[in-house]
């Protein structure tokens, strides 16, 4: 098995390839087996992208933020995302000295599981949100692991009743739910379920898709699927693409909930505001570059003109402007950092600014969020 999972030519026939990926892999944990699986192919016909390909998935990401942090780093740093990207890569090109099955059972362990969903956003085997673009419609995602084709009908068919609840408990009625999943690459369950077809992924031997596609090879009992493994080495690609499919708001609810049809119920939409919210990520961390610098009058003007045309810290000085503006010359009159000069003041002004920041950024926010009445039309 050492010279399939090291990606080395070995001359085994692919029969015996198969017979030990099985093999060495069976005391693994379901996560770990597709992961095992998916490394070892890559591996024998994606060589040189394997490390690459690694270094996208989750379970690295998660790992690499976990790393710089036992090494005193911090998401508050401005090169924070330069460093996870070069720690991901760090962390996947081990995988050629450990080999698939060590990496893995390093790697893909429980720490490094996704965390759990919010609970307010889980309905049955489901955990839903909005994508990160500007369109009304929600993304369902399987928070369950594996499940298999056999029984996939009547569990995703019980938790979109419970998605249809939770949309009218939580006020947030999108136009359509839409899910990915190489169970939607299945006509009877897609029917099924009513979810008509997007379109199917083409298998791109360059990415790694996850559990969302991987999760085909094992079965609910944790036990790898032979034939389908057979059919993937044999095909170079697996039975099942990755298929995305969806279904509008108003076919749902008739479908699974008819007791709101006719019905007027509230939907808030706080789409703009999630999404603005991503947006001036990159904006305030540009302004904490410059709080950890010395003020000279170079630097003072260049956060001045971040500052004016950023939402938040337009409101503030709307607010307090006289009291923001008498920090800045404090620290630029003695020539130091913004931070360093904070460390100087009473802890209620270092308060008061903090409370300032957040209150502020909450009411932008919230102002973006809209609301409005929605009918499911009989």
């Amino acid at each position: 098995m050492e010279s399939l999972v090291r990606g080395e030519s070995s001359g085994e026939s692919l029969e015996s390839k198969i017979e030990n990926i099985i093999e060495s892999g069976k005391d693994l944990d379901q996560r770990q087996k597709i992961a095992f699986l998916g490394i070892s192919f890559y591996q024998e016909f994606g060589k040189d992208k394997t490390e690459e390909i690694l270094s996208e998935s989750g379970a690295i990401h998660r790992r690499s933020v976990e790393e710089l942090k036992k090494e005193g780093f911090s998401q508050d740093d401005f090169d924070w995302k330069e460093r996870c990207k070069q720690k991901r890569k760090e962390i996947a090109s081990r995988v050629n000295d450990m080999g698939a099955l060590e990496f893995v059972k390093d790697i893909y362990v429980g720490a490094d599981d996704p965390e759990p969903p919010n609970p307010k956003n889980v309905a049955g085997v489901f955990t839903y949100s909005y994508p990160n673009k500007d369109e009304d419609y929600i993304e369902v995602h399987l928070n369950k692991g594996v499940i298999p084709a056999e029984s996939a009908g009547s569990h995703l068919q019980s938790s979109l009743e419970l998605l249809c609840k939770k949309f009218v408990e939580n006020k947030n009625i999108p136009e359509k739910v839409s899910g990915e999943s190489w169970l939607m690459g299945i006509p009877a369950i897609r029917e099924r379920l009513g979810f008509d077809i997007e379109f199917e992924k083409e298998f791109d031997l360059e990415k790694y898709d996850g559990i969302a596609l991987w999760g085909q090879f094992v079965d609910s009992r944790g036990y790898f699927k032979q034939k389908e493994i057979e059919y993937l080495f044999e095909n170079k690609e697996p039975r099942y693409k990755l298929t995305r499919a969806s279904i509008s708001i108003s076919d749902l609810f008739h479908k699974y909930a008819p007791q709101y049809i006719g019905r007027e119920l509230d939907s808030i939409n706080d789409n703009k505001s999630y999404l603005e919210d991503q947006r001036m990520h990159e904006d305030l961390e540009k302004i904490k570059v410059f709080f950890k610098k010395p003020f000279t009058d170079e630097s003072y003007q260049e956060m001045w003109s971040l500052i004016q045309k950023e939402p938040v810290w337009v409101m503030m000085l709307e607010k307090e402007e006289k009291k923001i503006l008498g920090f800045f010359e404090g620290a630029k009159s003695k020539g130091v950092s913004f931070v360093e000069f904070a460390e100087s003041l009473p802890k209620e002004d270092v308060e008061f600014f903090d409370t300032l920041f957040n209150k502020t950024k909450k009411e932008y926010l919230d102002s973006l969020v809209e609301t409005k009445k929605v009918v499911i039309e009989q």
